[in-house]
């Protein structure tokens, strides 16, 4: 339909991320990593459609966290997602 939206699409969505290093021996380092994510209402969907009918889909947040160390080359980093 001309002029409509295109689904899935909010009007608005975002990032910010944060990163700390910190050297904790002479050998062992870490970082510590948060990011939190905003998409923003969106319509699903045409007005008038049959097969894709309009629906409203809230807006939400997301909140990402890592933990890394690294040693000698090597590093290891668990992250929980969606926190």
């Amino acid at each position: 339909m001309a002029g409509a939206n295109l689904p899935w699409t909010p009007k608005f969505s975002g990032a910010v991320a944060a990163n700390y290093d910190v050297k904790l021996t002479d050998k062992l380092a870490g970082s510590f990593n948060l990011a939190v994510r905003h998409t923003g209402k969106r319509n699903a969907g045409y007005e008038g459609s049959a097969i894709a009918p309009l629906y409203r889909l809230q807006s939400y947040n997301i909140v990402d966290a890592t933990l890394s160390l690294r040693a000698r080359g090597w590093e290891i980093g668990p992250f929980i997602k969606n926190v």
